[in-house]
This record gives C-alpha cells, sequence and structure tokens, in this order.
C-alpha cells in the first residue's frame, strides 16, 4: 500500500499543488474451482495471483483499462469519491460478490475490499480484491466449461464396503430387500404373462392378446426399451389382426367375445390417443384431463364395439333388464379404466425424462450411490413429480435400503440446512386414525452447494442417518464444533447420510433434487419451479440420455471415498502460490468491451523485489514512498 505525502508533493514530471487525489490498488486472483483441488492445478491448489486480467474502474475519474501484472494493477491521480472495479478475462467470471456473501473469508480480506464498490480517499490508497473463477456457462464457454469437472481420483473401491450391490435378475430379486412398488411391478408383469397363456390355451385368443397388451407394456419398463417397443408392436400388429379376424368371423354367423373386443378396442384406442397427443409439446401427466379425455374415448369405442358384435339380445322381462343394465354400466366402467390407464402408461412411455428444449440442464453430477439401484422415479414421474408441484417435477427417487449409506454425487460444501431429527413417516390416515406411519411429513435432508451456485437435496433420510455416518458433520455445519459455521468440503462419493423412510414417503428411498442458485437464473418467465434438471455422467445413463427413467436400474460409476472429513477446511477463498495467467485452462475469444468502457490503453504495474507485511504470496506490491500522481 502506498501514500501520498501528507501535505501534498511534487511528483516526478508534474505538480500537485495541494495533492487532493487518491490511488486504487487492485488484487486479482483465479479461485480453485474445486475449492481445494483443481483437475488441471493437483490437490490443495491456494488461490493464486491472476495475471493478464484486464481491469477497469468508473467514478469521477476516468481511467485507461489496465492488465493485472502478478494479480496487481495501480489506479493513481483520482480524485476522491466512490469507484466500481470490473474485471474481464476470456473464459473467466468475476465472482467476488458471491465468495463473500455465501462464505467466510480470510481474516486481512474484508467485505470492504471484496464488494464491488470502493471509496476513494485524497492522500490515501484504497485497496481492492477481485476473485476470478474459471466461467461455467457452456453456451459461452464451451471449450474451457468441460475441464470444470471436479474429478478426485480415488482407489479401485474394495468389495464388501457398504452399498456395494448388483441386481442380477429383472424380477424377483430375493434377499435384495426390494421395495414394494418394485415387487408390485413384476408381480403385475408375471400375473399379465400367465393370463394371456389361459387365454390362448383355452381357445380365447382376444383374452390372450388383451393381457399381452398390458404384459408387453411391462415388459417394456422391466427389461428395457428395445424388448418393450418390440413387444408393444407385436401385440398392436395382434390386435388389429384380431379385429380383423373377429369382424369376418362375426359377418359369417360366428359369435366373438363382445366383452374382450371391448376391453381390446377401448386400452389400445386411449393408448393410441394418448401418443397422438403426446406428439405436441403438452407433458400431460399433470393434466389429468388428458387421461380423462382417453378413458372416455375408448370406453365408447369399446361399448360401440360391444354393441356391434351383438353382446346379448335384450330381455323383455323387467328383472333381467335391471341386471343387464347393470352388468352393461360395469363393462363401460371397467372399458374406462382401461382406457384410461392405457393413455397414462402410453404418457410415461413417450414423455418418461422428456423436458421442453428451453430448460437449461444442470449437470457433472455422479449417481449418489455405489453399485446398482432402481430408480423408481424421474422427472416429471406421474406418481408425484408433477408439473403440478414446481419444486418437485425436476426430482429423482431411487429405492434403498434402510440405512445404505448415501454418496456425494458432486463436489461441494455440506450447508446449513442438515436435518436429521424427525423420525417416522406419513402412513395412511383414515377417518382421523392413523392406520400405518407416524403422521410425520417432515423429511430428514442434507443439502451440498456446489461451485456453480447450485444445491442439491438429498431427503427422506433415516433418523440420526447423518450422523451416524459423520459424528461432527452437524456439529461443525451449524456452528457447534471447532470451527463454527464453517462449510465442509465434500469430495464425490464420500458418505454423507444414510437412506430412510421419513416424511411423505412410501418405502425407504433417496428424493433427490437440484436447486438452480443464484448462478443459475430462471430460462424464462414461464419457468416456476426453483430446481432445475439434472444429468449425470455416469456411463450407464447414457442409454437415456444421461437421465435416470422410472423403474429402470442403473450402475453407478460412484465410488464410495468413505464418510465425508470435518477438518479445518480451507475457506473458499485462501490467496497464495505462484501467479498464474490461465494459460493452462482452453478459453473462449476475448468478449468486447462494455459500452461506455473507459480508455482501452494498458498501464501494467512494473514488479517490485519487494513486499510488505500481509500481501499476498507471489504477489508484488508498490514501493511504499511512491507518491500519488497529478
Amino acid at each position: 500500500m502506498s501514500t501520498a505525502p501528507p501535505g501534498g508533493g511534487t511528483p516526478p514530471g508534474g505538480a500537485c499543488v495541494p495533492c487532493t487525489t487518491g490511488n486504487l490498488h487492485v488484487q486479482v486472483f483465479l479461485q480453485t474451482v474445486c475449492w481445494d483441488t483443481d483437475p488441471l492445478l493437483g490437490e490443495n491448489t491456494p488461490d493464486r495471483p491472476f495475471n493478464g486480467v484486464f481491469v477497469y474502474i468508473s467514478g469521477p475519474t476516468n481511467k485507461p483499462r489496465q492488465s493485472s501484472i502478478n494479480g496487481e494493477a495501480f489506479f493513481s491521480g483520482l480524485a476522491p469519491g466512490t469507484y466500481t472495479v470490473r474485471v474481464e478475462k476470456a473464459g473467466f467470471d468475476d465472482v467476488s460478490q458471491e465468495i463473500f456473501d455465501n462464505h467466510p473469508v480470510v481474516a486481512s480480506y474484508t467485505r470492504d475490499i471484496l464488494v464491488n464498490s470502493y471509496e476513494v480517499t485524497a492522500h490515501n490508497t484504497t485497496e481492492a480484491v477481485r476473485v476470478m473463477r474459471r466461467e461455467y456457462d457452456s453456451s459461452r464457454a464451451p471449450v474451457a466449461s468441460k475441464h470444470l469437472e471436479c474429478k478426485r481420483k480415488h482407489a479401485v473401491k474394495i468389495p464388501g464396503v457398504p452399498g456395494t450391490r448388483a441386481i442380477w435378475m429383472p424380477i424377483f430379486w430375493f434377499g435384495q430387500d426390494e421395495p414394494w412398488i418394485m415387487w408390485l411391478r413384476d408381480l403385475l408383469w408375471v400375473t399379465c404373462v400367465l393370463t394371456a397363456i389361459i387365454g390362448f390355451a383355452t381357445s380365447n385368443p382376444l383374452m390372450g392378446t388383451f393381457f399381452s397388451s398390458f404384459g408387453a407394456y411391462l415388459l417394456n419398463i422391466i427389461f428395457g426399451m428395445i424388448p418393450g417397443v418390440i413387444a408393444i408392436t407385436l401385440a398392436g400388429v395382434a390386435w388389429v389382426v384380431l379385429m380383423v379376424v373377429s369382424s369376418i368371423e362375426l359377418a359369417t354367423g360366428g359369435h366373438p367375445s363382445p366383452i374382450w373386443v371391448c376391453f381390446l378396442a377401448a386400452t389400445w384406442t386411449g393408448f393410441l390417443y394418448a401418443l397422438a397427443v403426446n406428439r405436441t409439446k403438452e407433458f400431460f401427466n399433470s393434466e389429468k384431463l388428458h387421461i380423462i379425455l382417453g378413458g372416455i374415448i375408448g370406453a365408447v369405442v369399446g361399448m360401440v364395439l360391444f354393441f356391434v358384435f351383438g353382446a346379448f339380445p335384450w330381455p323383455s322381462d323387467t328383472g333381467d333388464q335391471a341386471g343387464i343394465v347393470l352388468l352393461v354400466i360395469l363393462i363401460a366402467v371397467l372399458a374406462f379404466v382401461f382406457a384410461a390407464v392405457a393413455a397414462m402408461l402410453s404418457h410415461v412411455f413417450m414423455n418418461d425424462n422428456k423436458l421442453e428444449g428451453h430448460l437449461h440442464w444442470l449437470d457433472g453430477f455422479l449417481l449418489p450411490y455405489a453399485g446398482e439401484h432402481y430408480c423408481v422415479q424421474g422427472h416429471r414421474g406421474f406418481i408425484s413429480h408433477s408439473t403440478l408441484n414446481a419444486d418437485q417435477e425436476f426430482s429423482y427417487d431411487w429405492e434403498f435400503p434402510l440405512g445404505t449409506p448415501i454418496l456425494n454425487a458432486k463436489e461441494g460444501h455440506v450447508i446449513r440446512d442438515v436435518k436429521e431429527h424427525h423420525d417416522g413417516f406419513q402412513g395412511v390416515n383414515l377417518l382421523g386414525w392413523q392406520i400405518a406411519g407416524t403422521g410425520n411429513q417432515n423429511a430428514n435432508e442434507i443439502k451440498i452447494r456446489h461451485f456453480d451456485g447450485s444445491i442439491a437435496n438429498y431427503l427422506h433420510l433415516k433418523k440420526d442417518g447423518v450422523t451416524a455416518l459423520v459424528p461432527n458433520l452437524r456439529a461443525a455445519v451449524h456452528g457447534d464444533g471447532p470451527h463454527p459455521g464453517d462449510p465442509v468440503h465434500a469430495h464425490v462419493g464420500t458418505r454423507i447420510a444414510q437412506a430412510g423412510n421419513v416424511g411423505i414417503s412410501m418405502f425407504s428411498h433417496l428424493h433427490f433434487m437440484v436447486e438452480r442458485g443464484g448462478d443459475n437464473p430462471p430460462d424464462g418467465p414461464q419457468e416456476t419451479s426453483t430446481h432445475r434438471p439434472v444429468k449425470f455422467v455416469d456411463a450407464d445413463t447414457i442409454r437415456h440420455g444421461n437421465r435416470c427413467y422410472s423403474m429402470r436400474k442403473y450402475l453407478s460409476a460412484n465410488l464410495d471415498a468413505g464418510p465425508v472429513k470435518v477438518t479445518d477446511n480451507y475457506p473458499p477463498f485462501k490467496p497464495g502460490g505462484p501467479p498464474t495467467d490461465g494459460s493452462q485452462f482452453p478459453a473462449a475469444p476475448m468478449p468486447p468491451p462494455a459500452p461506455g468502457t473507459p480508455g482501452l490503453g494498458d498501464f501494467p504495474v512494473p514488479p517490485s523485489p519487494s513486499a510488505p507485511p500481509g500481501a499476498p504470496p507471489g504477489g508484488p506490491t508498490l514501493p511504499p514512498d511512491m507518491p500519488a500522481m497529478a
């Protein structure tokens, strides 16, 4: 830091009578993108002085921009007043305000030097610090952004570590502790297959084809889309062929079953109606009107064919007529149910994880577990992740046996919102009586904030499931530990909690969603959700566009790195290390200066061999006796 002579003075080459000007000393640092490790710089990398950054100031005195040398730029001869500082370098962002707002800073760098406005006074030098980070927005710097992943290398996973799991068969995993909804899925499939076999064996191909149609759809969920699409197509062709054959049989005096004709026609009409609707941009899992319309249209078509195919002669006896009317009503209701269910399944078939193109996805996540688990529900799943619930629509649900370790999906910091005191799940309440569960609707959760501002939410955790794995984690982030309120660093793969069944939860599972954060503004006025859709980098998710589809199993590439370590973490801003110019990071072309930018002359500061106490390592400062310049 340098100051002008207290009573004014005469600097070399000019007069100053008296000196009423001040100076602005700007220090620029490049922050380690992963806070304490960088994939291109190594582990335990400090934030270092940043060279070649264009530094602009605006205020009472206009000055040309400067290019930082050894992380410094110096503006002299400034009239007293308020100045703002702006820094620019291709492929990098100024994150100084975020550093202060969201994290503690080291003692020698206070709020006054990290904010964007600086008060320059006469005869004094004002200190300013700007912190930059590699640009995250891939639309602006697509080359640089691909190096933003925080990839720490862990040892090969040790067999037997909690969470190790492999699902060898797609149905009936005895001893695998699967949730009831997965058992129900497979029981329905087996029931459809067996009933279809009975239909064909008893010379009732209409009945056999009806159950084959639902079995084909369930086969698509259990065994994958390719065999599923083939099976659904074959079932559809069989329906068309049977309708033609039944029509010929009716015309030649035969008596095909009108009930199965009705049910088949209703089911496929609802399914095909939904296929047609789903070719539009509407995603109607939350718009129940379309499902109801599919049910009504299918029921109408089915009942018309029911009577066309000669359901039965209408009796003359009044008592028999009443029975027939009730039977027709029952058949119509069943036809509506089959058609509506088919319309809903058609939506899932077409739109599982299919979102509008304008939405900005968050990526770079690994699946939050080791081994294989089932994704019970993906984005906009029809069970509960509907667009009617904007805070749920971009969520994932994975089944987990109770107590399974949950692994961190992306490097970040555990923040204060750690809840593990709730007990029990909502269960079933009937007329004020709690039939099952405790009635608790509050989920335990833990949150991880990532370097791009997004925040991952892990919910439905086991009671005390955080402390069971990391005894001092909650105390540390809540300010009760030796480093009160410090964010705890969580590397990818570290254990952060145990899976539970707490809150509005039907079985033990993990509810995972990511808040977009301050660095990820809404994609437009039509976006109401505070969360973003998420993609994963695990190889097994590539088959579904780096997403997890409902009712499918996925093998994780995440490796169990053991519990999160609560240590004296580096704060996010930790000056030190040798200067860098960022040349090891690919960068986009430098954008043109903003309108109204002061002159573009570069006035670098010459290096100084000495540095006063408290100066950042590696960064030279100006001679202490350098006077202010008029």
